[in-house]
Formats: structure tokens, sequence, C-alpha cells
């Protein structure tokens, strides 16, 4: 949910899926398991073939404002995130906005800088 709602593209791997245990044995070499766990604990996030953490690491990148850095992403990948509650991708032209000044009613456009499209997808390994 926060990949979607952020405008990030991803894909999911199932590593139950029988077909995926390749992804499965990638995921449990390449990931690190948290507290007393021997094996790291779904879902792990990668971008490509790079770990970037877990979902709790990525929740935590995601409050912090840092989710571009976690997930490893170019400058130019980043531009592309959903930012704030609002949901707009920076540049994306802002929906008009009603003014009343002195009983008249009024639009202006809140903003006008270039959108930037996100080409690398980030890779996420989940359980079902």
């Amino acid at each position: 949910m926060i990949l979607e709602s952020k405008n990030v593209p991803f894909v999911t791997i199932d590593i139950t899926d029988p077909g995926q245990e390749e992804s499965k044995d990638y995921m449990t070499q390449n990931a690190k398991p948290k507290g007393n766990n021997k094996v790291p604990m779904t879902p792990q996030i990668f971008n490509d073939a790079e770990y970037c953490g877990d979902f709790d690491d990525m929740d935590m990148a995601n409050e912090c404002d840092t989710l571009g850095d976690f997930l490893k992403m170019t400058e130019e990948e980043k531009k592309a995130i959903k930012i704030g509650i609002t949901s707009l991708v920076p540049g994306e032209n802002k929906p008009e906005t009603q003014h009343l000044t002195n009983g008249v009613t009024t639009s202006q456009e809140v903003n006008d800088v270039p959108s930037v499209s996100v080409t690398s997808p980030v890779e996420t390994a989940i359980e079902a």
C-alpha cells in the first residue's frame, strides 16, 4: 500500500509459490533477519537485486520522508515519489483552488513544475 500510494512501481514475488524457489533462496541469502530470528521474515524489499530492508524499515523511511533513499532510487526516480497526504507527485498540476475574497470567488493554479517518470521497478518478496 505504501508503494502504491507513493506512485512507486514494484513487483510482488510470492516466495511460497512452487515456481519461486530461486527467489526464496535469494531472499534468505541476501536479506537480514531481525532480533532472534534465524531467517528473515517477509516481506523483504529489494530494488532489483539490491537489498533495501524489511517492511518495518520501509514504513519508518516513509514516515521520515526518506523512502527514496531507503529504496536506493536515483535522484530522478525520487522526484516521481508522491508526497504528503495529498499524494501529488511534485510537478503535477494541482487542482485549482477556489479563493474567497470579499465575497468574490477566484481561481488560482497552485503548482507548475515538470514531472518525471520512474522506470526502475522495486521488487518485494512476500509470503502469501
